[in-house]
């Protein structure tokens, strides 16, 4: 990737370097480097595609007036335990609101970049991501990331 058009795809989601470093896992330095006079190293590509889908997301969710799932909210965790993960999918698959939401996510922002071997890596920084988030942010992205993320999940590994 670029540095200008990391640039342009930050700038476009109306995001700071601070942000978009939180959500890459580097530092808002690196992110001012690449994007005025490197190339991003290829072991960060990846990461940065991640980020910049996430913001976009957080952004559509946002706009989109979709009401959160009451189920999500009230979760403490960032991520279900992999003993809740299909009780969490179960839940998905059947509740009106996640669906709604994911139904959305897909149709106006896409799906998530997968990498095309090493999907657990991805799924660690999905919690990652959602970590980052303010509470009230984590509680409005987690189901609909956990959806689009393990319905991705479901299909690579059968």
């Amino acid at each position: 990737m670029k540095g200008l058009a990391l640039q342009r795809a930050r700038q476009t989601l109306g995001a700071t370097h601070r942000e978009l470093a939180e959500y890459a896992d580097v530092t808002p330095n690196d992110i001012v480097r690449w994007e005025q006079c490197e190339d991003v190293p290829p072991e960060f590509e990846h990461e940065l595609a991640v980020a910049l889908w996430a913001l976009k997301l957080e952004a559509a969710l946002a706009a989109s007036g979709l009401p959160e799932c009451p189920v999500v909210a009230a979760g403490d965790e960032p991520a279900p335990a992999p003993e809740e993960a299909d009780a969490l999918r179960e839940h998905l698959r059947t509740c009106a609101v996640c669906s709604a939401r994911e139904r959305y996510v897909r149709a106006h922002v896409g799906p998530p970049p997968l990498r095309a071997t090493g999907a657990r890596r991805l799924g660690g920084r999905v919690r990652r991501f959602l970590t980052t988030l303010a509470h009230w942010q984590r509680t409005a992205a987690r189901g609909v990331v956990l959806a689009a993320f393990l319905g991705r999940a479901e299909r690579h590994s059968s």
